[in-house]
Protein backbone atom coordinates (compact mmCIF):
# COMPACT_ATOMS: atom_id res chain seq x y z
CA UNK A 1 0.00 0.00 0.00
CA UNK A 2 1.32 3.47 -1.04
CA UNK A 3 0.83 6.89 0.46
CA UNK A 4 -0.55 9.33 -1.08
CA UNK A 5 -0.88 12.86 0.42
CA UNK A 6 -3.89 14.35 -0.19
CA UNK A 7 -4.73 18.77 -1.35
CA UNK A 8 -1.34 21.08 -1.83
CA UNK A 9 0.96 18.34 0.37
CA UNK A 10 4.15 16.69 -0.35
CA UNK A 11 5.32 13.13 0.97
CA UNK A 12 8.79 12.95 1.73
CA UNK A 13 10.99 10.09 2.56
CA UNK A 14 13.22 11.49 5.46
CA UNK A 15 16.92 10.92 5.33
CA UNK A 16 18.28 9.43 8.20
CA UNK A 17 20.64 11.95 10.64
CA UNK A 18 22.03 8.59 12.71
CA UNK A 19 25.38 9.54 13.63
CA UNK A 20 27.74 6.33 14.10
CA UNK A 21 30.75 6.00 16.17
CA UNK A 22 34.00 4.79 14.34
CA UNK A 23 33.33 1.71 17.00
CA UNK A 24 29.72 1.62 15.45
CA UNK A 25 27.63 2.68 18.16
CA UNK A 26 24.43 4.76 17.30
CA UNK A 27 25.14 8.84 18.98
CA UNK A 28 22.43 9.55 21.10
CA UNK A 29 22.62 13.13 20.25
CA UNK A 30 22.15 12.75 17.00
CA UNK A 31 19.20 10.03 17.47
CA UNK A 32 16.98 13.34 18.62
CA UNK A 33 17.79 16.20 16.15
CA UNK A 34 14.74 15.44 13.64
CA UNK A 35 16.09 15.42 10.07
CA UNK A 36 15.62 18.52 7.96
CA UNK A 37 15.95 16.80 4.33
CA UNK A 38 14.40 14.66 2.20
CA UNK A 39 13.51 13.32 -0.89
CA UNK A 40 9.86 13.95 -2.88
CA UNK A 41 8.15 10.60 -2.81
CA UNK A 42 4.45 11.73 -4.18
CA UNK A 43 2.84 14.69 -4.69
CA UNK A 44 -1.09 16.26 -3.97
CA UNK A 45 -3.28 15.75 -6.50
CA UNK A 46 -3.74 19.95 -5.91
CA UNK A 47 0.12 20.28 -6.73
CA UNK A 48 0.93 21.72 -10.04
CA UNK A 49 3.42 22.06 -12.52
CA UNK A 50 3.58 25.90 -11.37
CA UNK A 51 4.69 24.79 -8.24
CA UNK A 52 8.46 23.73 -9.60
CA UNK A 53 8.73 20.79 -7.08
CA UNK A 54 8.48 17.23 -8.35
CA UNK A 55 8.82 13.70 -7.42
CA UNK A 56 12.15 13.17 -7.08
CA UNK A 57 13.46 16.34 -5.78
CA UNK A 58 15.35 16.65 -2.37
CA UNK A 59 14.04 19.01 -0.05
CA UNK A 60 15.09 21.41 2.84
CA UNK A 61 11.93 22.02 5.44
CA UNK A 62 12.26 23.16 9.19
CA UNK A 63 12.43 20.60 11.88
CA UNK A 64 9.00 21.35 13.63
CA UNK A 65 6.97 21.10 10.26
CA UNK A 66 4.44 18.53 8.84
CA UNK A 67 3.45 15.22 10.52
CA UNK A 68 5.75 12.50 10.90
CA UNK A 69 4.72 8.89 9.56
CA UNK A 70 6.45 5.61 9.76
CA UNK A 71 4.69 2.84 7.52
CA UNK A 72 6.47 -0.17 6.75
CA UNK A 73 9.43 0.63 8.71
CA UNK A 74 10.17 3.84 6.39
CA UNK A 75 10.57 7.12 8.24
CA UNK A 76 8.09 9.88 6.17
CA UNK A 77 6.78 13.15 6.27
CA UNK A 78 3.77 14.88 5.34
CA UNK A 79 4.34 18.75 4.82
CA UNK A 80 1.95 21.77 3.21
CA UNK A 81 4.01 22.64 0.01
CA UNK A 82 4.44 25.81 1.60
CA UNK A 83 6.71 24.52 4.01
CA UNK A 84 9.22 23.21 1.60
CA UNK A 85 12.00 26.11 2.33
CA UNK A 86 14.74 24.95 -0.62
CA UNK A 87 15.36 22.32 -3.39
CA UNK A 88 19.05 20.92 -3.26
CA UNK A 89 20.72 20.66 -6.51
Amino acid sequence: MMLKPLGKRVLIKLESNEKVSTGGLVLASAAKEKPTQGEIIALGQLVTDEDIVKAGDVVLFNEFSGTTITHEGTDYLVIDLEEVLAILG
